[in-house]
């Protein structure tokens, strides 16, 4: 299922980090807004599961990686 918002006219970025294999299991995604604050109208309708941040450029810092990747090893610690 695909998700899609438009609309505004200024350069404001989002990053999505989607992570899958090839058994064709894929991990809730991690939204990147750019902004101060998370509003919280833009966390739903999503993919269940799925984690939102916030940063100055809507890009991933090393932080919010670090973030993510704690989130990935929870998810794929019990895979075989």
């Amino acid at each position: 299922q695909a998700y899609e918002q438009s609309g505004g006219s200024g350069k404001n970025f989002t990053t999505s980090l989607i992570c899958g294999n090839a058994a064709g299991e894929i991990l809730p995604p991690f939204i990147i807004y750019s902004a101060k604050a998370l509003n919280p109208q833009w966390t739903f309708g999503g993919p269940s599961g799925s984690s939102f941040a916030v940063s100055d450029s809507g890009w991933i810092t090393t932080s919010l990686f670090i973030e993510w990747f704690k989130s990935f090893i929870e998810h794929t610690k019990n895979v075989s």
